[in-house]
Formats: C-alpha cells, structure tokens, sequence
C-alpha cells in the first residue's frame, strides 16, 4: 500500500449484516460465556454509546449466531491498529480472528475484563 492509498477509509470489511441486528444481540465483552471464542467478522466505531465512543466486533458464535460485542474502550487503541494493518484486516475477512473474555483484572482504577484476540485456523 502506497503513502497516500492508507488515508482511503473505504469498507474494509467482506461481512454485511443481513438485516439490523436486534437489540438483544448486542452484548458488553463481559457478558460473553466464559470460555466462549466467536469469530470476529467486522469492527466498527460505535459514536453514539452514552459512555463515549468505542469499537464494536461483529463476531459470530459456534451456531452461527452474529453478536455486537461491545469492546471497552481501552480497546479504542489496539483496534485502530488492526483497522491499519491490511494483514489483520485480510485475515479478519478469512475468518481468522476470534474474541473471548479474560479473567477479571483488579486494577488500581478498578476491576475490568480484557479482551483476549485468538488466531484461529
């Protein structure tokens, strides 16, 4: 990729939602089953959250069920990486990138819940 060609924020991602996805389907990462990895099919910015803008994944579970996982915010700097890395993006198009919760961390700002990012075959 060209100097220039990185500023052409164009879709980025092969996945598009059939239809809206219902209100239930949308989840906070700590709501996510214990153990569970889901494939990650898209990211995207999500501007309007009353707790500040932060990144969502689209990411199916084992049955094929699609989820708006809402990532925290301190997310905010790593997805920002993935959406510059053509690699990162290909392999998010090739089903290549998954998304579980980590253990609880108690932190000095308090607890919180990681995102875990898992290459997957």
């Amino acid at each position: 990729m060209g100097l220039f060609s990185t500023l052409n924020k164009g879709k980025r991602f092969n996945f598009e939602l059939p239809e809206a996805l219902p209100k239930e389907n949308y989840l906070p990462l700590s709501k996510m089953p214990d153990g569970a990895v889901y494939t990650v099919r898209s990211l995207y910015l999500n501007r309007k959250s009353k707790f500040g803008e932060h990144y969502v994944a689209l990411a199916e579970d084992k049955d094929g069920t699609i989820y708006g996982v809402n990532l925290p915010k301190f997310n905010n700097e790593t997805v920002i990486g993935i959406l510059n890395n053509d690699e990162m993006v290909e392999a998010i198009n090739s089903g290549k990138c998954g998304i579980s919760k980590g253990e609880t961390v108690h932190g000095e700002n308090g607890d919180y819940i990681p995102t875990v990012w898992v290459d997957l075959d």
